[in-house]
């Protein structure tokens, strides 16, 4: 239900931030603003009807849901490649030896794109895809890696916008199957360019979230503050900088981008060595120029901002220490230590936020259309939460005494919080991961839009999609993740529930046996 909602929330394709409708409305006095606006307009209403809507909009949204107490991402879609063509693969493959004899030959015409037919080369396209989402093919790509890297990055600068963004889908996939460490350095630089002269605007959107999985999977973190500054632009310009004028469907796609990116980062301090070639001040600065999309008019960018404002200031505080305890107070709300420790304060005017955050909620009630209200206010509820009460993630559910909407009542909570409700299938026979921070939301939301049906297939055997879920970033002291009590409410891992900081001892015969190549790639993401 609720991802339903949030995908009819792209059918705004236009966003105007706060600061922005001020900048135009100083053109409109010169008399600039309505040639500019018409122009613009005409371009993005030829857009609204089409498949970009649709396309786009299961990329967008934070959470799938349902209207029980917990939350699912169980039917958690991603796009038509896996929709559509994933649920008929197994199928069509039966026709041929193996599925590895189908991606064999798939490769091969790629590889010969020159001398494919301008209709073949989608199908190509469509089927290396869609394989390896199915299976985890690293051994049978890494032979011929560097060639179909150069391939797909041609295809990917196609006239034809459905073969454009089919290869950068493809180009996503192989990033998370083979985890290449040049991958990053041969993809950024064509992505960028991509994504700033490409015409389409939901081509650049499939380019920016194909950057950032790049990144996230291969990039250093040198590279990930290089992509994030990038990206940063694009959204404080509403687009702008890379030519889509407040496009709705690029300015979402930046900021999700740009959550994805964030997650391997250690945290913001502004005295880490990583951020001594930008600003400082970077947290400050991101969340003062993501807040302002907060006033945007399509609710697909108000729901990706917020989520990235609760991501900014949860990579604020670390896990709580026993030498922690004597220091800390008891949440004036539920009565309970909180467990988690502030490293440093990523935003100075945390109050005034807050206050923002409410005047959407409010305002959303008067100009939001009800199929999105749901959705937009259910995002607000839970960054709100987070914000006020350091340590709660996404979707977290409170005892009976915690009825608030937004600010209103937030004094009203007199009972223990259950904890966190969102639930994601990661085994056929009904295992389930449940999603305790915000990190790992975003990373479930990207993975599986990439992996489509074959998520599970690669929750067990690629090591890269399972420890995502449990391994926050790969520098640092992740020790808390293991050692966490077993007994936390809302923490526990019973009836085949497995909770995002604690990893089961009973991992299945897959993981038991991964290859040397699977064993490889895990090494490879731990240094």
């Amino acid at each position: 239900m609720r991802e339903q909602l949030l995908r009819q929330a792209l059918e705004s394709s236009k966003t105007t931030s706060k600061k922005q409708r001020t900048k135009q409305a100083s053109l409109a006095s010169s008399g600039l603003a309505s040639r500019s606006s018409s122009k613009a307009n005409s371009a993005a209403n030829s857009r609204a009807g089409s498949t970009g809507t649709s396309r786009s909009g299961s990329r967008v949204g934070s959470r799938a849901g349902t209207d029980d107490e917990h939350d699912s991402l169980e039917g958690f879609d991603s796009d038509d490649t896996s929709d559509d063509f994933g649920n008929t693969l197994g199928a069509q493959l039966e026709e041929v030896d193996s599925w590895q004899t189908a991606l064999a030959t798939r490769i091969g015409n790629i590889l010969n794109r020159g001398k494919r037919h301008a209709d073949e080369r989608p199908e190509d396209l469509r089927w290396y895809t869609g394989i390896l989402q199915n299976h985890y093919a690293t051994v049978e790509i890494q032979g011929q890696l560097p060639q179909l890297i150069r391939q797909l990055l041609r295809a990917c600068t196609a006239e034809d916008e459905k073969e454009a963004s089919l290869a950068l889908k493809a180009l996503s996939v192989t990033a998370v199957t083979d985890q290449s460490e040049d991958y990053f350095e041969e993809c950024s630089g064509p992505l960028k360019s991509l994504i700033q002269d490409y015409g389409d605007e939901d081509v650049k959107a499939d380019a920016l979230r194909t950057l950032a999985m790049v990144a996230y999977i291969s990039g250093s973190l040198s590279d990930l503050i290089s992509v994030l500054t990038f990206l940063l632009e694009i959204i404080e310009s509403d687009g702008h900088r890379i030519l889509a004028e407040d496009s709705a469907v690029v300015v979402s796609a930046a900021l999700n981008a740009f959550s994805i990116c964030c997650t391997r980062v250690p945290n913001f301090d502004p005295e880490a060595e990583y951020l001594q070639d930008v600003d400082r001040e970077f947290s400050q600065e991101a969340i003062e120029r993501i807040a302002e999309q907060l006033e945007s008019s399509a609710p697909s960018v108000q729901i990706a901002a917020a989520e990235v404002l609760a991501l900014l200031f949860e990579k604020s505080y670390r896990k709580a220490t026993l030498e922690d305890s004597a220091n800390l107070q008891e949440d004036v709300h539920t009565g309970e230590l909180p467990d988690v420790v502030q490293m440093y304060n990523p935003y100075r005017n945390t109050s005034q936020l807050l206050d923002q955050l409410q005047e959407v909620y409010k305002g959303s009630s008067k100009s939001t259309a009800k199929v999105h209200r749901r959705a937009l206010n259910d995002t607000l509820r839970d960054v709100t939460q987070s914000i006020e009460h350091p340590g709660w993630g996404p979707g977290w559910r409170a005892g009976e005494g915690w009825k608030s909407k937004g600010r209103d009542n937030r004094n009203a909570a007199q009972k223990r919080h259950l904890g966190p409700s969102i639930k994601i299938k990661t085994d056929p026979n009904g295992g389930m991961f449940v999603v305790e921070r915000w990190w790992q939301l975003i990373r479930v939301r990207d993975l599986r839009t990439v992996m489509g049906h074959g998520f599970m297939e690669h929750f067990a055997e690629n090591p890269v999609v399972e420890e995502s879920l449990f391994k926050e970033h790969d520098e640092g002291n992740d020790s808390d993740e293991d050692d966490e009590g077993e007994n936390d409410e809302g923490s526990a891992v019973a009836n085949g529930e497995t909770n995002g900081h604690s990893v089961p001892d009973t991992a299945g015969p897959k993981s038991k046996t991964k290859s040397k190549q699977s064993k490889r790639g895990m090494d490879k993401w731990r240094r």
